[in-house]
């Protein structure tokens, strides 16, 4: 032990006498006791040095200093929102310049919207914009109609079904008893049982066809705010007492020309009868069932008609005339005899205004309907008079019905042909 302790202190005489003994980091606390006598315990020594090495390391760990990132930005999430805020103010400026370029836009037509309504005329452009629309919405309610009329047809074929199968599980009557097979039906009238009251009215109708032709050119040349009776003709229904006459008016302008609506009127007629119009002439005499329901009060009649209907061209306008005899036969389904009913009708196209630029047509229909009582006790009876209201009612939703007719028929070919070109 003795020979380690003076080979260590050899070892630090050699290294206080070097010029670097600075550097080493001992300070002068070693000389000191190396002097002295106390390191006659090797442990204290070397308990001095690590204490020693210890302090000159703690200034050395203390003096590092962190690196910082040369790219760290610690503004960079503020600059972020300040980049975004701008381009946000931009848009907004942009879309304040948008919005008020389509509020002038609108301003404009609604200006020229209010120009156009406020003018007395009707010129081309706005009767095709409201022929437009009333289309579009007829069409969406024609869609609406069809899918709730799915849905009945539906169920009444389930209905109509579920009769079927109750009827083949069950017994037919004749086979239970032999006795009641014989079946009574009814039948359409024989030929020749009523063939000279036929003939007699519709010779009546067709001189009353003539005479309201004649009557219409007397009121259009002469007086064309009213109605004139100086062309007549003696008619066959003169027994009974006549009543009130009801008159329906209707004028509607769509445009087209006059030919196209009044061919389109002519075919739709036809259609309605069930008969080509290649087979037709000018001159239409016919007889017919007519039923009337009516759904609001749930109430119907039914009636036997005779008409006659004729079709005059002129030169810038046509005439359609018809006359009908119409006679009740049941009313809520019991029989009803005593009254007749007498229709005289026209209707009038011609062209709306000639100096106008485009081509509107005019449509006016004229209706009048007079009731015939044959027993003067029945001219207070509640059932004549809820007849006459039933048939006057049903005539004003069918001429309104035929014009929209008319027009869709006609809006379909222009569309048709504007593809084919």
């Amino acid at each position: 032990m003795e020979e380690e302790f003076s080979a260590a202190l050899a070892f630090l005489n050699g290294l206080q006498q070097s010029d670097n003994f600075e550097t080493t980091g001992y300070d002068g606390r070693y000389l000191s006791l190396l002097e002295s006598d106390a390191w006659a315990d090797p442990s204290q020594f070397l308990e001095t040095l690590d204490d020693n090495e210890s302090a000159a390391q703690a200034p050395q760990k203390r003096g590092k200093k962190r690196r910082k990132n040369k790219g760290f930005n610690p503004n960079k999430a503020r600059e972020e929102l300040r980049a975004e805020v701008s381009i946000l103010k931009n848009e907004v400026e942009e879309l304040e310049f948008i919005r008020k370029g389509l509020q002038a836009i609108r301003n404009k037509r609604q200006a020229s919207t209010n120009a156009v309504n406020s003018s007395h005329g009707v010129d081309g452009t706005s009767l095709w914009r409201e022929t437009c629309t009333r289309q579009l919405k007829r069409r969406l309610n024609a869609e609406r109609e069809n899918i709730g009329l799915r849905k009945n047809c539906e169920k009444a074929l389930r209905v109509v079904s579920s009769v079927k199968n109750l009827l083949n599980s069950r017994p037919a009557l004749w086979d239970i008893n032999p006795e009641t097979r014989i079946r009574t039906r009814r039948i359409e009238i024989p030929n020749g049982y009523v063939n000279d009251m036929v003939t007699r009215i519709f010779d009546d109708l067709s001189a009353g066809v003539e005479a309201s032709y004649l009557n219409v050119k007397q009121v259009t040349e002469a007086n064309p705010s009213g109605l004139s009776d100086s062309a007549t003709h003696v008619s066959i229904f003169t027994d009974g007492v006549k009543g009130r006459s009801r008159e329906i008016f209707n004028c509607s302008t769509l445009p087209f020309g006059v030919i196209e609506i009044s061919d389109a009127w002519w075919e739709d007629w036809h259609t309605y009868s069930g008969r080509s119009v290649q087979n037709t002439a000018d001159v239409v005499a016919e007889s017919f069932g007519l039923e009337i329901c009516d759904v609001a009060v749930r109430i119907s009649a039914t009636f036997y008609a005779q008409q006659v209907l004729r079709r005059f061209v002129e030169d810038n306008r046509v005439v359609i005339v018809w006359n009908a005899y119409i006679e009740p036969i049941a009313y809520k389904g019991k029989r009803v005899r005593g009254a007749f009913y007498i229709e005289k009708s026209n209707v009038i196209i011609k062209p709306k205004d000639l100096e106008q630029n485009g081509i509107l047509t005019q449509i006016s229909s004229q209706e009048v309907i007079t009731p015939h009582i044959l027993d003067s006790k029945l001219k207070n009876d509640p059932k004549i008079a809820a007849l006459t209201s039933v048939l006057v009612n049903s005539m004003a939703p069918y001429y309104t019905a035929r014009i929209q007719t008319i027009e869709t028929m006609l809006l379909d070919r222009v569309i048709q042909v504007k593809r084919g070109g």
